[in-house]
This record gives structure tokens, sequence and C-alpha cells, in this order.
């Protein structure tokens, strides 16, 4: 599934996101950060 919005979260919080209950019970994350002018960073992820 795909969260299709940017959220900021700021420097040393977190943040959680919903999945579906179809989601499966483990799986891969892949994200990017934007830098604070607006350029999409390399992916990073992690696994769950």
């Amino acid at each position: 599934h795909e969260v299709k919005s940017a959220t900021f979260v700021p420097p040393k919080s977190s943040a959680s996101f919903k999945l579906s209950s179809t989601a499966a019970p483990h799986g891969t994350v892949t994200w990017r950060l934007i830098s604070d002018y607006g350029m999409s960073l390399e992916p990073h992820s992690g696994s769950f």
C-alpha cells in the first residue's frame, strides 16, 4: 500500500501511519526525506 501524502515530522520525532486491515503482517517500508530546499533525497527502507 502507498501513503500518497507528505507529512512533516520534526527532528527527533516520529510518525505512524495506519494500514488497511488487508495489509500483510510483515514486509518492507520505503520512504524518502525531503530536504529544506524541497528536493527528494535518497530512499531509506526498513522491514517489519
